[in-house]
């Protein structure tokens, strides 16, 4: 009974009945862009915008909505960007390259995988760039383009890592396995969930880790690797968790956006259509995430407060992004920027990539 009611709540939420469904957030400026876009855009703190293209183009766009600045490679970026604390922009393409580029665009080097590099780097303290390849391969990558480690795995790696604030590194492989690495790349441990892993992993308060499997399951493991519990959501496309203020964890499945309790109970879910970004949540609680059929969407963490629907182009999986009190969505071929001042929730894991330079490190505080 309780889900059918949960289920009427967001068909009435949807149509703008049930909660009030206050004023949209007004949009500042919008840019067209010649390619679709995977690529989650990474925001300096000037509010500059920097995400790249599916025809191989990594563009910066300032905070009033004009291109600054657009850097060519040889193939298609799904790799989302990390911005360093000198400004220095790191990503990877599918022309087998890990790039680095100054802060006006000039590439300072590229680093060779050993195929597509699908996967978003992070960046560790000590300014290592730690990323995956679909060569099984996970690189780390000093500040100066050069290989300081490999740990090889049995499958290919889309999976974007997370780095703790004691050092850790996790991430997950198509071989089924989330693995937990130190910062020289020694495995501290393994666990194996039997099926692919293509989500970036978030981090709870209490150090458990949250990740999908493209079985159908949110797992939580424990700080030793241990299975705490999981659940079936039946999705597969590999969604990425993020955790909320009250420690929910929000998680996309298929066409919904599912609410789960700390303990893994499922306490609500928003569906429209396809979504295959993560959501975000600002410091006032709200929940914010688009459907890829033109539904940019914000609602509280239990589904009972203010919402607002805005609608935006067609297409597209990158997650949204928040700084400098702008609301940054890259949806279809459109990047656009709404004025939204409450500023990334401080939490362990608010957003795609754990803050708005999307450096996947939790040192990075929001």
């Amino acid at each position: 009974m309780w889900n059918k009611l949960l289920t009427f709540g967001c068909v009435l939420a949807l149509a703008g009945v049930a909660f009030g469904n206050p004023e949209k957030p007004p949009m500042l400026w919008e840019i067209g862009l010649p390619a679709l876009s995977d690529s989650s855009p990474a925001v300096d703190e000037n509010g500059t915008a920097y995400f790249g293209t599916s025809a191989g183009e990594m563009w910066a766009v300032d905070a009033k909505g004009e291109r600054t600045w657009r850097f060519e490679t040889r193939s298609e970026i799904c790799s989302s960007p990390a911005i360093a604390t000198d400004g220095t922009i790191y990503f990877g393409c599918r022309d087998r390259h890990l790039y680095a580029l100054t802060p006006k665009g000039h590439l300072k080097w590229k680093f060779k995988a050993g195929t597509w590099v699908d996967a978003s780097p992070a960046i560790a303290g000590d300014g290592t760039i730690l990323v995956g390849s679909r060569d099984g391969i996970f690189y780390a990558v000093d500040a100066h383009g050069k290989e300081r480690w490999r740990f090889q795995t049995s499958g290919i790696i889309e999976s974007s890592a997370l780095i703790a604030r004691n050092g850790t590194i996790y991430f997950g492989s198509h071989d089924g396995k989330l693995y937990a690495l130190s910062p020289n790349g020694t495995k501290q441990w393994e666990c194996s969930v039997g099926a692919p892993i293509l989500s970036a992993p978030a981090m709870g308060a209490a150090g458990q880790l949250y990740f999908t499997s493209v079985d159908g399951y949110l797992h939580a493991i424990d700080a030793a690797g241990k299975p705490v519990w999981k659940l079936k959501t039946g999705g597969i496309t590999g969604g990425s968790p993020v955790v909320g203020l009250d420690g929910k964890i929000f998680v996309p499945v298929n066409e919904e956006m599912w609410g789960v309790t700390a303990d893994g109970k499922k306490a609500w879910f928003r569906g429209t259509g396809p979504i295959r970004d993560s959501a975000l949540v600002s410091s006032d609680g709200t929940v914010m995430y688009y459907f890829a059929n033109g539904q940019l969407v914000g609602c509280d963490h239990d589904l009972a407060g203010p919402q607002w629907i805005d609608s935006v182009p067609y297409g597209g999986s990158a997650s949204i992004n928040l700084a400098a009190g702008r609301l940054y969505v890259l949806a279809g071929r459109m990047l656009r920027a709404y004025e939204w001042k409450p500023p990334i929730a401080q939490t362990p894991w608010p957003k795609f990539r754990g803050n708005a330079r999307n450096t996947g490190n939790q040192a990075d505080s929001p």
